[in-house]
């Protein structure tokens, strides 16, 4: 389910999917969506990693987390 900030997840030249971004208890919450697959490419890991914490920090919080809450 996309929720009203859904963020569009660009990698390359094409749009993904996309992020649901939200705080929790202090904590950046992500659940992504794929509008096919993932990519399983090492880069597009640290690549997602390196802006979630971004987003962490510019906001103040800890480090992101997976999953609902």
């Amino acid at each position: 389910m996309r929720g009203h900030y859904a963020l569009p997840l660009l990698w390359r030249d094409q749009v993904l999917g996309w992020a649901n971004l939200k705080v929790v208890d202090g904590r950046l919450k992500h659940e992504l969506g794929f509008v096919e697959r993932r990519p399983r490419e090492a880069a597009f890991t640290r690549a997602l990693e390196a802006e979630l914490a971004a987003i962490s920090s510019f906001l103040g919080l800890e480090a992101a987390t997976r999953g609902r809450g």
